[in-house]
């Protein structure tokens, strides 16, 4: 009679009513946008409404920060250590730290690093696996002013050397054995909390 009917079934287990009517929507607009022209290109059919492509390419994608841009992370992570010091900050298997332990491991590892010679602009690569260490000396890096450069430890030794001279990082804060894995030279490697 002149018209198509459909029917959708899902499983209510896997998708919830409001998400199923969306793509059913989805789904109706790409079929009324190829019924009025059969020359468009499939990926040119309009998908979502005005109002759901304002809220994706406008709405989500905001780029202004609610932060000050003038204030570096560092500067924001001190400001909260003085809000709630004793708050619990970072937490990685039985180890806790709290923002003023942080920021107090942090500082002396920032002085450490600006006396072997770490200055604004510098690059410190970092090859640490995930723990507290690793956000103090990610702290560290950024108090004394310099970029850090992270090396996760599971790429080829060989890669990660060619990214510590690609990034001509100043140090490489690491463990120790793991430098040594890496194939790092000693004397670029700083046992980061030794």
């Amino acid at each position: 009679e002149g018209r198509i009917r459909g029917e959708l079934n899902y499983a209510t287990a896997l998708f919830g009513r409001a998400t199923v009517e969306r793509y059913w929507d989805y789904f109706l607009r790409a079929l009324a946008a190829m019924a009025a022209d059969d020359t468009r290109l499939v990926r040119r059919v309009p998908w979502l409404s005005a109002a759901e492509r304002e809220r994706v390419l406008v709405e989500w994608t905001a780029t202004d920060p609610p932060y000050p841009r003038e204030q570096t992370n560092a500067d924001l992570f001190e400001q909260q250590v003085e809000r709630t010091p004793e708050a619990l900050a970072a937490s990685a298997g039985d180890e806790r730290a709290s923002y003023r332990d942080l920021n107090v491991r942090a500082n002396r590892l920032a002085h450490r690093l600006l006396a072997l010679g770490v200055r604004a602009g510098d690059c410190v690569a970092i090859a640490l696996e995930r723990s507290i260490e690793l956000i103090v000396a990610e702290l560290a890096v950024l108090k004394a002013g310099a970029a850090y450069v992270p090396l996760d430890a599971v790429l080829p030794g060989a890669r990660q050397a060619f990214i510590v001279t690609d990034s001509k990082a100043k140090l490489v804060l690491t463990e120790a054995a793991g430098g040594r894995r890496a194939g790092l030279r000693p004397e670029a490697c700083l046992l980061a909390l030794g």
